[in-house]
C-alpha cells in the first residue's frame, strides 16, 4: 500500500509542477498586474501556444497565438512579459529590459545587446527605476543622486561603497539583495 500512496503523491506533484511550469509565460497588461503577479494570455494546457516578441525584426508589437486565435499587442501598450523560464521583462520605449530586482526599493534592469558585427560579442547595460512605474535610467552614480536628490546620506554612501558605476550592479550574497538597495536602506535609517 505504501508504494501506491507514494507513487500517487509523486504523480500529483509532477502533474502540478508541469502545469505550473506551462503557465509561467504571458504578459503583464498593466504595471499593477506586474506588482500583483497577474499574468494574462498564458498557455492553456493541451492547446497550441506561441509567444512571438518579434525582436529581430525590431517590431513594435508582439503576437500571442492561443489555439487558433492570434492576439497582437503594441509593446508600448503593455507593461511587460514573463518568458517560459519565468524571467520577467519590462517594455520601455519599444525595448525590453530584464527585471533583475523584483521587490527592491530601487528596481534594477539589464539589457543584453549584441553588437552589430558578425561573430560579435554580447555586452550588458544596466538600468534602474525608482519604482516599477517610473522611467528607466542608465545605472550610474550621477543618475542615482539625481533620482534621490534630497537624500544626502545616500549620496555619501554611494561614493563610499562604490568606486565606479560598474560596481553599482553587484549582488550582496549576505543580505540576498543587490548591494545598491542595502546602501539605500542604510541611508534611510
Amino acid at each position: 500500500m505504501k508504494p501506491i500512496f507514494l507513487s500517487t503523491i509523486i504523480s500529483l506533484f509532477l502533474t502540478f509542477s508541469l502545469t505550473a511550469q506551462t503557465n509561467l509565460q504571458g504578459i503583464y497588461l498593466l504595471e499593477s498586474d506586474f506588482v500583483n503577479h497577474k499574468i494574462s494570455y498564458s498557455p492553456v494546457e493541451g492547446k497550441k501556444y506561441k509567444f512571438h516578441l518579434n525582436e529581430f525584426a525590431n517590431s513594435l508589437f508582439i503576437n500571442i497565438v492561443i489555439c487558433d486565435s492570434t492576439f497582437k499587442f503594441y509593446k508600448d501598450s503593455v507593461f511587460g512579459y514573463r518568458n517560459k523560464e519565468g524571467i520577467c521583462f519590462r517594455f520601455y520605449q519599444k525595448n525590453s529590459y530584464e527585471i533583475i530586482s523584483l521587490t527592491q526599493e530601487i528596481v534594477l534592469y539589464k539589457q543584453v545587446i549584441k553588437s552589430g558585427l558578425k561573430n560579435s560579442e554580447y555586452y550588458t547595460n544596466y538600468y534602474f527605476s525608482v519604482n516599477t512605474n517610473s522611467p528607466l535610467q542608465p545605472l550610474s552614480k550621477w543618475n542615482l543622486k539625481n533620482a534621490f536628490f534630497t537624500n544626502n546620506e545616500f549620496h555619501e554612501l554611494l561614493d563610499m561603497y562604490f568606486n565606479n558605476d560598474s560596481d553599482l550592479c553587484k549582488y550582496d550574497n549576505f543580505y540576498q539583495t543587490y548591494k545598491l538597495n542595502t546602501v539605500l536602506k542604510k541611508s534611510i535609517k
